[in-house]
């Protein structure tokens, strides 16, 4: 239950989070695709590509030597977990220049780093140079809020009312170009998008599977919209972790196939004979 863990100073938060780890839903379900897909060994060097609160890089340090890299400033405050790991080491420093020599890594994670910036060419250029020949990378984005698509898509009388009563934008474009300001993306990405964008760049797609799942999914786009309309935290707030967490995860097991929900996981291997 307390995967992502990391030491804190403070010790309220120091004990809530030994209790419950990673409180960030929708990464924690994913966290097992994830794993799954870089596939680390002992020998493997790893890095976390916009690591943010550093604690998957701070897990996966447990199994091989692991960086965690990010550009805001707060990173610095990692130093006191850093200490606890000797395999681990955090640094700020800017995702289109980083600060290593070509082919430094196994395994590249790039989480939802990519939907934070508008280069994203060059940012899949930069994960191609510091990978070796025959390197993975992985990447988590969103798609779409398929359950939103859909019900705006009925154009049924319920629908209107909530549109409504919720305020929300007009017509599904509307909402994701809402959508996107909100939570500050440049935008979604299409299953199609991304391997387009990464086949340019020298990797071969391997794998691709959604997480959440469609239930789950679901369930944090009706949340999405309650919390809109009744100014509510946001699905992702952890007041809600131990109650939407444990649904979720359970909700995940019973949907049939991986290619449906919100956000896609994308497994790719740099060619051996694209330099």
């Amino acid at each position: 239950m307390n995967f992502g863990y990391i030491p804190h100073k403070k010790r309220r938060v120091n004990i809530v989070t030994r209790i419950f780890g990673w409180i960030y839903i929708v990464r924690r379900i994913q966290v097992p695709v994830v794993t799954k897909m870089l596939d680390l060994h002992k020998e493997d060097i790893f890095l976390d590509l916009g690591c943010g609160g550093g604690n998957f890089a701070y897990e996966m340090s447990k199994r091989c030597k692991s960086v965690g890299v990010d550009i805001n400033p707060s990173i610095k405050n990692l130093a006191f977990a850093q200490r606890h790991q000797k395999n681990l080491n955090f640094i700020m420093a800017d995702g289109f220049n980083l600060p290593f020599k070509e082919h430094s890594f196994d395994k590249v994670l790039l989480g939802g780093t990519l939907q934070a910036v508008e280069q994203d060419n060059e940012l899949i250029k930069e994960c191609y140079r510091i990978l070796k020949n025959g390197g993975v990378l992985v990447l988590y984005v969103i798609q779409e809020r398929r359950a939103i698509r859909i019900m705006y898509e009925s154009n049924r009388f319920f629908t209107r009312k909530l549109i409504k009563l919720f305020n929300l934008p007009q017509n599904y474009a509307e909402f994701e170009r809402d959508y996107v300001e909100r939570v500050n993306m440049t935008k979604f990405y299409t299953i199609e998008d991304l391997t387009g964008l990464v086949e340019n760049n020298g990797f071969k797609v391997i794998d691709v599977e959604f997480a959440p799942k469609e239930i789950g999914s679901k369930i944090l786009d009706i949340l999405l919209i309650l919390s809109r309309g009744l100014k509510m935290p946001q699905p992702n707030h952890p007041i809600y972790f131990p109650i939407l967490y444990p649904l979720i995860y359970f909700a995940d097991k019973l949907s049939k196939g991986k290619l449906k929900g919100n956000e896609f996981i994308m497994k790719a291997k740099k060619e051996d004979y694209a330099e």
